[in-house]
């Protein structure tokens, strides 16, 4: 059950993980005095507390995400993608192209940029030193 009242969910907050994130985001580290042999002990105990907040979250996390799992839709995407198992690996080939293609444009114009623009350059020849994104 997808819940999107406002209210609603600002109470379960309020009644849920409100106390265990105020206690994880205090800089306990900054806290701490050398000095106080007890003292310090105590706010060793509030750091780990602060460690199962985040223990906490990641098992909430965990929920969800089964919950998304067993989701229907993220089924038929799942199904979808395996019908079309070519597609898929022709699209994500594709993609490494384009990365490889943008990432060697970028080391080519950088090899420019570190010969300063000097005119025998690829920038300068084709005077694009001043160029905006639309030319």
């Amino acid at each position: 059950i997808l819940i999107t009242d406002r209210k609603k969910i600002a109470m379960r907050y309020l009644k849920g993980m409100l106390l265990i994130d105020i206690v994880a985001i205090i800089p306990f580290y900054a806290i701490m005095d050398d000095s106080g042999g007890s003292r310090s002990n105590v706010f060793i105990r509030f750091v780990r507390m602060a460690r199962l907040s985040r223990i906490l979250r990641a098992s909430k996390i965990l929920k969800l995400v089964k919950h998304v799992v067993s989701s229907e839709r993220l089924v038929r995407i799942t199904r979808l993608i395996r019908t079309y198992d070519s597609i898929t690996r022709l699209s994500t080939g594709i993609f490494f192209v384009m990365i490889l293609a943008h990432f060697t444009a970028c080391m080519w114009y950088y090899s420019a940029k570190l010969d300063g623009y000097s005119p025998d350059t690829w920038v300068s020849r084709e005077g694009l030193l001043n160029a905006t994104k639309s030319e």
